[in-house]
């Protein structure tokens, strides 16, 4: 998806917390940090070490509004708390792994708040 219509679609705000499932390099997290920060946060997800460790370094400077995690999209609720919720998630790339995406995005459903949107 490209960038403009992620951001477009999430509209994200200072007050939220995102869930970006493909973090990837970081380039859709940084534009959401850019709007989010001082008072929101972000989690971004990646399966693959060397992505995220370039996605650490490219978004260094956001520090404690941001959390990396190095896992699979299909493994999403044994990663979040139970009752966690995030404002809207970023899943545009998502899933890698063989889970059909149905399934992945029914746990993802769980972990929204009432009134915001799947980025899809």
């Amino acid at each position: 998806m490209l960038l403009d219509e992620v951001i477009s679609f999430l509209h994200p705000e200072q007050k939220g917390t995102y869930l970006d499932c493909t973090i990837g390099a970081g380039g859709h997290s940084r534009e959401i940090l850019e709007r989010i920060v001082p008072g929101g946060s972000l989690v971004g997800i990646d399966q693959d070490k060397e992505m995220l460790n370039l996605a650490e370094k490219r978004l260094k400077n956001y520090g404690k509004n941001l959390k990396l995690i190095q896992s699979d999209f299909a493994h999403i609720s044994e990663i979040f708390k139970k009752g966690e919720r995030f404002t809207a998630i970023d899943e545009k790339n998502a899933p890698r792994s063989p889970a059909p995406r149905s399934f992945a995005t029914k746990k993802l459903k769980k972990a929204m708040t009432h009134d915001k949107k799947i980025g899809i």
